[in-house]
């Protein structure tokens, strides 16, 4: 029997989210002043030194790209530090790449002509922002701005839900959130999400891959929901970790995109491309879907731009992120079945496994200098941790400390 969708259910508001943040940084300059100290018990050539991070921590707990970011990418950005000093920059060449990807056909046009680089305008289907996140929050308020409903899964990432709640309680915008809880299996009940949508509906919010579960949805079943959902609703697929799907048959919905005015795909550039410092993001849809969303938004830096562009061409690097990420996850899966833990399969580059008292390993795990999320606490998600796939030294880190925890 299904569960029925819940209303206004309880999860950690956007301010308490960041007092979290701030006392996690807080806590890890403190680590860092230790020395590694808390980090002992392991052997040093399994915690390895970052860039940016302390000695003797590793973090898996961002979902980071473990292969690094684009070296494409770091060569246009050093090429262009000298313009820094300039403002504005032309986009219309990642502009063209993206709607390309997306399945827009520029192949007839000649931007050398006037007339054909207004056609590219005309055709273009791509909104660039200062990362994903700001895409969510300009979708919350400008879709809700009138009130409404917004029906998303729990759990799932919830940025929407979470912006819907602060209009709702801090703006006074009658808007209520319909949160539909997982099936079994873990993944989005697009029956439930489908039959919570009614009059007051306007944002329905699809995270594939699922963050923090990891699953996805098939196509064709996201292709169906879509077409069901009334022309007034705006369907929004998160589409953050779209690049590391490897089930057969796969697809985006930038098809729908490209082509609905009810339809928005965010993507962002801080996971397969490795750039999360340059808060790089953007959304397809049609040009009047968000053609409110920059009044919640902000345009990237030219260095974000140009990486970005970069980042797009380095297909040998997206395709090493993958790998890398890929065999990583293998590697705790067996690591995993070994100690006879359960865990989700994903199809991201994280996974949530079932430790049984997830607050003591994850407050274990720390005190060894690995950091993953609670998945309990953050989600409610009984007894599971979060752990992001890391480099094989961070993957190694966290196995041994973990099986000698629970040993």
């Amino acid at each position: 029997m299904k569960t029925r969708p819940e209303e206004k259910r309880s999860s950690p508001s956007r301010r308490r989210f960041l007092r979290q943040s701030a006392a996690g940084a807080l806590g890890l300059s403190a680590l860092s002043k230790a020395g590694g100290a808390m980090a002992q018990t392991l052997s040093p050539d399994t915690i390895p030194a970052q860039t940016g991070v302390p000695s003797g921590i590793v973090r898996l707990n961002f979902n980071e790209n473990p292969a690094g970011p684009s070296p494409k990418a770091l060569e246009a950005i050093r090429s262009h530090l000298h313009e820094m000093n300039l403002y504005g920059i032309n986009t219309t060449a990642l502009l063209m790449k993206l709607n390309q990807m997306a399945g827009i056909d520029f192949s007839d046009l000649d931007l050398s002509r006037r007339s054909d680089l207004n056609e590219m305008w005309r055709k273009n289907r791509v909104f660039l922002s200062d990362g994903s996140g700001n895409l969510l929050r300009a979708a919350a308020f400008t879709l809700l701005r009138q009130g409404g409903e917004v029906v998303e899964a729990e759990p799932a990432y919830g940025d929407v839900s979470e912006h819907a709640d602060f209009m709702d309680s801090e703006l006074g915008i009658n808007v209520k959130t319909v949160r539909v809880p997982l099936t079994r299996d873990m993944r989005h009940d697009l029956d439930g999400m489908r039959s919570a949508v009614h009059s007051r509906t306007r944002l329905v919010v699809v995270t594939n891959p699922n963050n923090p579960t990891g699953t996805i949805v098939t196509p064709a079943s996201l292709e169906r929901f879509i077409l069901s959902i009334p022309e007034e609703v705006v369907v929004l697929v998160d589409e953050a970790y779209v690049e590391y799907v490897q089930a057969p048959g796969f697809r985006s919905m930038a098809h729908l995109a490209i082509s609905r005015p009810n339809v928005l795909v965010t993507r962002t550039f801080s996971k397969v491309y490795g750039l999360p410092g340059l808060r790089m993001g953007y959304a397809l849809g049609m040009p009047d879907t968000f053609k409110h969303f920059w009044m919640h938004t902000s345009f990237p830096s030219p260095i974000a731009i140009h990486a970005a562009g970069a980042a797009v061409d380095d297909a040998p690097h997206v395709a090493n992120s993958k790998q890398t990420t890929w065999r990583g996850r293998d590697f705790l899966y067996s690591r995993l079945d070994e100690m006879g833990l359960t865990y989700v399969q994903t199809e991201s580059n994280f996974l949530i496994v079932d430790v049984g008292d997830s607050d003591r390993i994850t407050r274990e795990l720390a005190r060894s200098g690995v950091f993953v999320r609670n998945a309990e606490r953050l989600w409610k998600l009984n007894g599971h941790i979060r752990v992001s796939v890391g480099t094989d030294s961070d993957n190694d880190a966290f196995v041994n400390a973990l099986r000698r925890i629970i040993t």
